[in-house]
């Protein structure tokens, strides 16, 4: 199996974002869950303080199938935002729930302050 997210690379804070999972290779799934979570991160310390999610797809994935997705950035997310010493970053992972180890797919998503 192998997945491919098709997603801007952008988005503000509670924009309704669109994009779609490119099924690269097909095979057994039981589901496709999307989630959309928030971390924090410094060389000594890493945590996801924002995880939102479900399912968008279920059953078995075909060579060439499209599956399209959407939701909403949080309203109150905080931007995304990186320094020397700390990063602050939105992560979007798409996972088939598979019969032995799952595939991934994962993207990030810059989260902008709305104007």
């Amino acid at each position: 199996m192998k997945l491919e997210l098709v997603l801007g690379d952008q988005a503000a804070q509670g924009e309704k974002v669109t994009g779609r999972v490119d099924v690269v290779e097909g095979g057994a799934s039981r589901s496709l869950t999307l989630t959309l979570s928030f971390h924090e991160q410094t060389q000594s310390y890493s945590a996801v303080r924002y995880s939102s999610g479900g399912e968008i797809h279920t059953g078995e994935l075909v060579t060439g199938q499209p599956v399209d997705f959407d939701f909403t950035v949080p309203a109150e997310a905080p931007p995304s935002l990186k320094s020397k010493h700390a990063e602050l970053y939105w992560e979007l992972a798409i996972t088939s729930d598979e019969h032995g180890l799952d595939t991934h797919a994962r993207q990030r998503l810059e989260v902008i302050a709305r104007a």
